[in-house]
């Protein structure tokens, strides 16, 4: 990235990990969403994304304003697993699947996520190692 856009135009390391956090939700989500599909649960699920959106949507112009980029990111997570994951594991667990699967997904799920979180710290650390020098 740095030879390509060069170190004024990249942005913080921080930021990436929030590209990062987002990018895992919103993947979660889209399996969420799978199971939607193909059970055929659309008009329960119809005032979901426009609820979501509207929540994202007022939280980034609030947000933006105080942390910038950074705001953008936190408040489409923050919506995405506060009002349309919530949402669409009630619509699941109330007419796809038995209520009582709920707690064993979401343990996995957790399971899962920290799995993920381990390894992509082990990968950082072991990369930090790595000393690449470009010859251009």
């Amino acid at each position: 990235m740095r030879l390509w856009a060069g170190d004024d135009l990249l942005l913080p390391f921080s930021a990436v990990i929030c590209l990062v956090v987002y990018y895992y939700i919103y993947e979660i989500n889209q399996l969420l969403n799978l199971y939607k599909d193909a059970g055929g649960i659309w008009h329960e699920d119809r005032f979901r994304p426009l609820v979501t959106a509207i929540a994202n949507v007022s939280m980034n112009l609030i947000m933006v304003q105080f942390w910038g980029i950074y705001g953008v990111l936190l408040s489409t997570v923050l919506s995405m697993m506060f009002v349309g994951m919530p949402w669409l594991f009630h619509n699941l667990f109330t007419t796809l699947f038995d209520r009582s699967q709920l707690r064993p997904y979401l343990s996995k799920l957790f399971k899962y996520t920290i799995t993920a979180v381990v390894s992509s710290v082990i990968v950082l650390l072991i990369c930090n190692f790595i000393n690449f020098i470009a010859y251009f």
